[in-house]
């Protein structure tokens, strides 16, 4: 019965989506696999091809982590073309791999919390109801952010609160007419997700694939850094780095190895893959040469994470212990670096070379490391970035970073493309950082124009 459940699932809601229909226009028959128990609801949650290895993986498309030459870039899928040199139309009459994947997950998450209010707490079932309930609060908010960060305006406390954002799904109810929030009502939302799921949430849990509290903490590091809210971020982050702290060596790591991370290792607090794009992982997919050749020679992830190729380098330090599918969820080091940048922004000059001088010496060659210093909050925060470039790259952290460290002018970058003689550029800014919602999910559901118009 259980397999059953997720039979029709898989027929009802993931196969009508990839036959050109809509997602938030569908009208499945919930009759046949709303859950109904607490078992039912952990079942739906362990589906974990679908909700944790097909995160957004257009983001690191648009960035600047990789190059490709024009004849290589020829042979590439249409809309990963498009994305490559940032096209006003990217999908044309073609559906959105993200837009589809994250709303079933809140679609996901909504169903569980729909029948959590149906299932009385009692004593006995009152730990599962709990972090079942966290992991359906974090299910969704993650789905919201991962939304607004690639189809809604980049946060901005004056104009959050009438930017377009994206559709905000809070029930299982497919016959809820998609209307689009602001980008406020939105982060309000995911916000409040999180804060309640941290709460319900273990601390440990039996698989990395399921969310705990610590890994709600650093979900709400990564949101509050993204608004700008440096206080809460820090807050966070040192909560969950309070609780789990765990660091690789890097020197106990085989260079030679094409995947030298294992999947799940120590540093992984929660586990999530983005969806493989050919335009990156297939070997013509060149790292950016400016990035590679910002490590030092005895910084490890400089032979860890990349690969020589002929002409080049590609990644291959995912932490899902793969060349093709690259690692998206939280860990340690991004943890590390989120209370790093806290406190350079804050001024706490000695605390954030703390942290990033506890994260380099497990990265360098043993022996070679020399601590790192800032005379002032300036040097502080431009040695936390830079390291956060070089440690977080194909990680699906970048396109929001570009996103929101382009409004400091001190750490605004122009993207370049150059293909057949002609050149690509994305100004810092641009309205191109909002990726457009395909034409037929504004033409089926009705939502409103894009926030590119």
């Amino acid at each position: 019965m259980k397999q059953l459940l997720i039979v029709f699932l898989s027929v009802s809601i993931i196969l009508l989506p990839s036959c050109k229909k809509n997602w938030l226009d569908e009208k499945p028959n919930t009759a046949l696999f709303v859950p109904g128990t607490l078992e039912d609801c952990q079942i739906l949650l362990d589906n974990n091809s679908r909700l944790n290895v097909r995160e957004p993986g257009i983001g690191e498309i648009g960035a600047d982590n990789y190059f490709k030459f024009f004849s290589d870039w020829q042979t590439a899928q249409e809309p990963e073309r498009n994305m490559y040199t940032w096209q006003p139309d990217i999908y044309g009459a073609q559906p959105s791999p993200e837009w589809r994947n994250e709303y079933e997950k809140i679609y996901y998450a909504n169903a569980v919390l729909g029948t959590l209010e149906k299932i009385a707490i009692t004593s006995s079932n009152s730990a599962e109801w709990n972090a079942i309930k966290g992991s359906a609060l974090f299910l969704r908010a993650s789905g919201h952010f991962n939304l607004v960060s690639l189809f809604g305006k980049p946060y901005d406390q004056t104009t959050a609160t009438t930017d377009l954002g994206i559709p905000i799904k809070t029930t299982a109810d497919v016959n809820e007419p998609a209307i689009r929030g602001t980008v406020q009502a939105v982060y309000d939302l995911i916000l409040a997700d999180l804060n309640e799921a941290k709460e319900l949430l273990p601390i440990t849990v039996v698989a990395k694939t399921r969310p705990s509290k610590v890994a709600a903490e650093g979900l709400l590091a990564d949101v509050y850094l993204t608004i700008g809210n440096y206080d809460l971020a820090l807050e966070n982050a040192d909560a969950a780095l309070t609780k789990y702290s765990s660091l690789l060596n890097y020197n106990t790591l085989s260079a030679a190895s094409n995947t030298p991370f294992t999947r799940f290792n120590s540093e992984v607090i929660y586990h999530a893959v983005q969806i493989s794009y050919g335009i990156i992982v297939l070997g013509t997919g060149y790292v950016d040469t400016l990035l590679y050749q910002s490590y030092h020679a005895d910084d490890l992830r400089k032979v860890l994470f990349y690969r020589n190729r002929t002409v080049g380098y590609s990644f291959k330090g995912s932490y899902n212990q793969s060349g093709s599918s690259f690692f998206s969820g939280i860990a340690t080091d991004e943890l590390y670096l989120i209370r790093a940048e806290c406190n350079a922004r804050k001024n706490n000059v000695a605390a954030a070379m703390n942290d990033l001088n506890t994260l380099l010496r497990t990265r360098w060659r043993t022996g070679t490391y020399v601590d790192m210093t800032a005379a002032n909050q300036t040097e502080a925060l431009n040695k936390v970035l830079t390291e956060r470039r070089k440690e977080l790259a194909f990680r699906g952290r970048r396109w929001n970073d570009l996103r929101r460290l382009n409004k400091d002018p001190n750490y605004a970058v122009t993207l370049t493309r150059l293909l057949n003689g002609q050149t690509y550029t994305l100004a810092p800014n641009d309205l191109k950082y909002v990726y457009p919602i395909p034409q037929e999910e504004i033409d089926r559901s009705g939502i409103e124009q894009n926030p590119r118009q």
